[in-house]
């Protein structure tokens, strides 16, 4: 037996199906590099904006902690002013109640200086004995 060649009209027919499957591959991988294209700038915009998310997020915590360190320190302050208040209202209460006395002792010492002039009336101060 003897093998018989294709016609060349056969040859053309494979050749042209060829080549139109050839051209609609090329148009599948020329679509398929435009959406490949065009999924990586959307991953690349996605990845951008989740970082930036991140970022901010991020920055949200530590500003949150750096006000969170202010708070503490202006109530440790407010405390120490509390306290220096309390300790100056002491003071205060203690000065006005020598005032008092004070006066108590300059009205009591005007009275005996205005009776006879001898200072009888003066209040006699308690010597202390040894």
């Amino acid at each position: 037996m003897k093998c018989q060649r294709p016609s060349e009209a056969t040859l053309q027919r494979q050749l042209d199906t060829l080549s139109a499957e050839l051209t609609s591959v090329q148009r599948h991988f020329a679509d398929a590099t435009s959406q490949n294209s065009i999924l990586s700038d959307q991953l690349r915009a996605a990845k951008n904006k989740e970082e930036a998310a991140i970022r901010e997020e991020y920055e949200s915590v530590k500003r949150v902690s750096e006000l969170e360190n202010d708070l503490d320190a202006w109530k440790k302050y407010a405390r120490g002013l509390k306290q220096k208040n309390a300790e100056q209202e002491t003071e205060l209460e203690r000065l006005r109640a020598l005032l008092s006395s004070m006066e108590k002792v300059a009205r009591s010492d005007t009275r005996s200086s205005l009776g006879d002039g001898e200072g009888e009336n003066k209040p006699k101060v308690k010597q202390e004995e040894d």
